[in-house]
């Protein structure tokens, strides 16, 4: 499930990261994402209802070396379902 009507009811994994790498495919169905704090590559969804504004997020990240918050349904998880930027005021 990818930020769909219920992942706003689940409790989500979510950690610190700094993103090292984008990827698109533009033929594929995500984004693939490289954070510094981790050897796996995460994915980000294009069926991810936020996936505009998550996408956003990380390339301005990744521009600025700026660490963002990142969540996952659980720590196994491979997908991105939302992303929580720390500096107030930032909003895509």
């Amino acid at each position: 499930m990818s930020n769909s009507e219920g992942s706003k009811n689940k409790k989500l994994y979510c950690r610190d990261m700094t993103v090292a790498n984008i990827r698109r495919n533009e033929e594929g169905g995500s984004v693939e994402v490289i954070f510094l704090e981790s050897a796996r590559f995460y994915l980000l969804l294009k069926k991810n209802l936020a996936y505009d504004k998550i996408l956003k997020q990380l390339e301005y990240a990744l521009s600025n070396a700026k660490s963002i918050n990142v969540c996952f349904e659980s720590i196994e998880s491979d997908f991105i379902e939302e992303v929580h930027f720390p500096l107030a005021g930032f909003d895509y």
